[in-house]
């Protein structure tokens, strides 16, 4: 007999055993198993690499809540970190040292809550509200919108001054439940660490108010200002970054002006028409007098000589380069603005944090204990002339502990 003729149904016998596994219920349901992790597996690398995993996938929406801002930790995981390594040990350690000792035990809780929970409150949420409200603080100032979107307006009067005053008392008075509704609007977008207002950051905020590529972009941008909040909204701040356009360009052409006539007094014919160079500076002015108006009338052609509408052109390209620095004037002055604000309302939070917060839980300690001491003279006297309790008291807490025997 051939080895081939033995072999043969050998192979056949196990082709036919192998197919019968493969086919089993049991195979089929490892088989579905692995399709199955694969598919999760490959929907978490994709959301990890691009993004592109289903909308509904509950990994993608952890991770998004997760992930960093730039060097901002996002909000869950401030919180996270905030409670699972800061409140939840503390809980623990207080519960723990003292288990004899309820009164104890009820007196570091109470100090958890009012110092550790009152820090960790202002970190999640006291941190944004702070750059929000003083992004707003800034566009009001500024004119420049500093938020993701703007405040409710509460007064729609115009008016400035005493008469101004008047006038919105009037409205208060004549709407107080619509006017309260939007102070609370305002307050919880503010507060809101998950949406509501947020303070732009410096690349979203250049990016918005730089490299534009005609007078036409240009204007569009200062209608948008405009119509911040609403239809004209934001007229008053439009006009005020107008001016500041207006005089930045204005400035820039009296000292080029001015270095023209050094020149041509040095002996160097080589210089720019001076009499043009005076005419663009007659109009910047004229423009700058028609308010936004004065950009509508730069771009129109509409009964201009030629040599007028070459001047026009001239200051649209001047207008473009002045915007095509994303370090401009305008933004430079509303950044610098905006982090003097926040640079002193953070100093005045953290002055709160180091020395306000643990001021204030001294005064809350000795309202309970002098009170409790009151009670009780002999106990007091006892203390005060026990050559022991300095001894017996930590460094930090002499002070606190010297009123109580007072």
């Amino acid at each position: 007999m051939s080895l081939n003729k033995i072999v043969t149904p050998v192979i056949q016998q196990a082709k036919k055993g192998a197919n019968k596994i493969a086919s089993s219920s049991a195979m089929q349901r490892i088989k579905k198993g692995a399709t199955r992790i694969t598919e999760n597996i490959g929907d978490k690398v994709d959301v990890v690499v691009s993004g592109t995993a289903k909308k509904d996938n509950f990994w993608k929406k952890i991770i998004k809540a997760y992930e960093p801002n730039g060097v901002d930790n996002s909000f869950f995981g401030m919180a996270t970190l905030m409670l699972g390594a800061v409140l939840a040990p503390r809980i623990v350690t207080a519960a723990k040292r003292n288990p004899d000792n309820k009164e104890a035990t009820k007196d570091e809780m109470m100090e958890i809550l009012f110092r550790d929970v009152t820090t960790i409150l202002t970190m999640l949420f006291g941190l944004k509200a702070l750059k929000a409200g003083i992004s707003g603080i800034t566009s009001k100032l500024n004119g420049l919108p500093m938020t993701n979107k703007p405040y409710q307006k509460l007064f729609q009067t115009q008016t400035t001054g005493f008469k101004g005053i008047q006038e919105k008392a009037q409205e208060f008075i004549q709407h107080p439940i619509d006017k309260i509704k939007i102070i609370s609007k305002n307050i919880v977008d503010t507060l809101n660490p998950l949406g509501g207002v947020a303070s732009l950051s410096k690349e979203q905020f250049t990016s918005r108010y730089a490299n534009y590529a005609s007078a036409d972009e240009i204007q569009k941008l200062f209608q948008d200002i405009a119509n911040q909040g609403g239809e004209g909204v934001n007229q008053k701040g439009a006009k005020k970054v107008y001016n500041k356009l207006m005089k930045n360009l204005i400035k820039n052409q009296e000292e080029l002006i001015l270095h023209q006539g050094k020149l041509t007094n040095a002996g160097i014919s080589q210089v720019a028409d001076e009499n043009e160079a005076t005419k663009i500076l007659a109009r910047l002015k004229e423009l700058k007098e028609k308010g936004l108006d004065g950009l509508q009338a730069l771009i129109s052609k509409e009964g201009k000589t030629d040599a007028q509408v070459a001047i026009d052109s001239k200051i649209s390209r001047q207008l473009v380069d002045f915007f095509a620095d994303d370090k401009n004037a305008i933004v430079n002055d509303a950044l610098r603005l905006d982090g003097a604000l926040k640079t002193g309302a953070l100093a005045i939070e953290a002055s709160f944090l180091g020395f306000g917060l643990p001021a204030l839980n001294q005064k809350r300690l000795e309202r309970k204990y002098l009170k409790d001491n009151k009670t009780n003279p002999q106990q007091e006297t006892m203390l005060a002339f026990n050559p022991l309790v300095d001894r017996n008291i930590k460094a930090q807490e002499i002070k606190i502990f010297s009123n109580f025997i007072k």
